[in-house]
Order: structure tokens, then C-alpha cells, then sequence
């Protein structure tokens, strides 16, 4: 049985009496150093970053958290033992009394060998990790990547007036609807957030005087529309803002290795807003056709 008590970095042990010892005595436990088989110093944000959405925090959202160690399926080589066979464990400890537990993800030697043995195993990376649910693994992967907000597309509309008892048509720019994936890689595991704009592309839009609600967000230009009865001449700037949320169905992926351990996992709907977009509305003048 593999024990809780591992070599993490440059010759540091850590023990499970003295992370017992820590979590009883309400305080965080110590950090690892920087050294061989590490990233860095263990995160105790869950994320290099600070964003929460890391490799290790997707592992932790897959396992199960009741296992404190478990052998994983891929095979690995230990640095220090070339040739031998060898396999990947992980073991997660907690929770600690600040809701974070220990994540190690290591190689070891299947041959039984003494735990001070340091050529036998090798660690790829140990962090206290924030468990994030898989909605906020998303939104806060969204959320880093900054995403450009889907585009709001009128007629009239590029600067040109639109008229009150006049159809102004709606859409969400194409380009701006593209599948949108961001990556985080801790060697050798890797989380990969997929973000997919709904299918039926239903979208209510706030016009700034009412809302209309419309499907395949507004294409063919055309099939949405909304007749403004007032014309922006009392709106901020003389112009009327309109806003719309674009729906995005999410996943995530964990892998070893660049194969897939778990997933895709569906996370269900994740709604990005668009940028507000400015029209002004002039009052249509009735045309006297008599003598």
C-alpha cells in the first residue's frame, strides 16, 4: 500500500501526521519548494492563475473524493528507473478546514519498493486545489479566456438612423458564434473547456424600449425584427442601447497523457452577454401626397 507520506520535491517529505496535524490545528500546510517533479509551490487557490479552472482542479471535480489513493490506468516511465514498468496514482486528502484538499499526481514503479526509495517514483505536480462544481470549472474558464461578446448586427443600423413604424432587423453576427476552447495543461494532465452555441439560438433582445424574442439568432437577416414606436431623441446619447445573451451549451474534458480519462462531461447552458449596441431611432414623417 502506497503511503500518504511522498516525496514531493528536492528531498521534502510530507507526512500525513503532520497535515493531520495542520488541518487539526485549523492552519494551511506547509508549502512544497520548488524542485524535480514539480510545477512550483503548491497553489492553495487551486489555480497557477488564480481562476480556479486548472487541470487539477477538473481531476478533482471527475474523482472520487472518498479515495484518498488510487492507481490510474496509463503507464508511465520514473526519470531515475528508464525501461522499468511503471504506473500513474493520485492521491486527494481532505477536505482541510478551508474546503481545499491535496492533489498529487505521481509515477511510480510497479515493483514494491521502500518508501524513502526517491529513484523509485517521480511527482508531477502537489497542490492544495479548490473543488470547483462543473458550471463554475466553466464559467471561470470563460470568464479567463475573456471572451469577445457575440456582436449585435442591425438594418438599418453601421451608423444610419432607424425610423419609428419601421422593422429594424436583428441578428448576432456569424463570426462571433464560433465553438470557443481554452486548455490548461499540468503535465501529464490536461483539462479541455469546450463552449458550443446553443442549436435552436433563441435569444430575447432588449431593444431599450421593449423586447422580442427570436430563434437561429436573427438569421437570415430579416426573419427578426422589432418596430420601435419612439423615436432615442430622450435615450442617453440620443440613441437607444440594445443588449441580448447568447447561450453556449459547455463540456469539459480530462485527459492523460492527450488521451481521454473522462469525458466530455456536459455542463449544460453557460450564457455570455453581448456588448451593448447603440441605434438611434428618428420619428418617421407622415408624407402629405394631397395638393
Amino acid at each position: 500500500m502506497h503511503p500518504l507520506t511522498r516525496r514531493l520535491a528536492g528531498g521534502v517529505l510530507v507526512a500525513a501526521a503532520i497535515l493531520a496535524t495542520t488541518v487539526a490545528a485549523g492552519t494551511a500546510p506547509a508549502r512544497a519548494e520548488d524542485g524535480p517533479g514539480t510545477r512550483g509551490p503548491i497553489d492553495d487557490s487551486g489555480s497557477r492563475t488564480g481562476s480556479g479552472y486548472t487541470a487539477a482542479a477538473a481531476l478533482l471535480t471527475v474523482e472520487d473524493r472518498g479515495t484518498e489513493r488510487r492507481d490510474m490506468d496509463p503507464t508511465c516511465e520514473v526519470p531515475t528507473r528508464p525501461g522499468e514498468p511503471a504506473h500513474v496514482g493520485r492521491v486527494i486528502s481532505g477536505p482541510g478546514p478551508d474546503g481545499t484538499y491535496l492533489v498529487i499526481l505521481y509515477c511510480d514503479i510497479d515493483a514494491p519498493f521502500d518508501e524513502t526509495d526517491a529513484t523509485a517514483t517521480f511527482t508531477y505536480f502537489a497542490r492544495f486545489v479548490t473543488p470547483l462544481d462543473p458550471e463554475e470549472l466553466v464559467e471561470n474558464a470563460l470568464a479567463n479566456l475573456n471572451l469577445a461578446p457575440p456582436v449585435i448586427r442591425t438594418n438599418p443600423g453601421d451608423g444610419l438612423n432607424s425610423l419609428t413604424g419601421l422593422a429594424t432587423y436583428l441578428w448576432i453576427d456569424q463570426e462571433s458564434l464560433d465553438a470557443q476552447t481554452v486548455t490548461d495543461t499540468d503535465d501529464p494532465l490536461s483539462v479541455e473547456i469546450t463552449a458550443v452555441p446553443m442549436a435552436d439560438g433563441r435569444i430575447v433582445w432588449d431593444t431599450g424600449e421593449g423586447t422580442v424574442t427570436c430563434t437561429n439568432y436573427g438569421q437570415p437577416e430579416g426573419s427578426c425584427s422589432y418596430m420601435y414606436q419612439r423615436s432615442s431623441l430622450d435615450q442617453p446619447g440620443n440613441r437607444y442601447e440594445i443588449n441580448a445573451s447568447v447561450a453556449f451549451t459547455g463540456s469539459y474534458t480530462v485527459s492523460l497523457f492527450d488521451e481521454v480519462y473522462r469525458g466530455p462531461i456536459d455542463i449544460g447552458e453557460v450564457v455570455v452577454p453581448t456588448a451593448p449596441y447603440l441605434l438611434g431611432v428618428a420619428e418617421a414623417q407622415a408624407i402629405n401626397t394631397n395638393p
